[in-house]
């Protein structure tokens, strides 16, 4: 499955507040996969977290 469809899985544009630990349990994968996922999505340009580390949202970019 294509590294997008991971996160995908647990965010929509509706729910663009999603966290690492939702998306482990709705995809089966480590905290760590998610991670590199995540890493991999933003170096694409393909996600871009916006507002703030803390209290901030994922925007989809594609």
């Amino acid at each position: 499955m294509a590294l997008w469809k991971y996160f995908r899985v647990g965010f929509n544009k509706k729910t663009p507040s999603v966290k690492q630990a939702e998306l482990v349990e709705q995809t089966g994968k480590s905290v760590r996969s998610i991670n590199h996922i995540i890493d991999s999505l933003k170096e694409k340009q393909y996600i871009r977290r916006v507002d703030g580390k803390c209290y901030g949202k994922w925007k989809i970019l594609i």
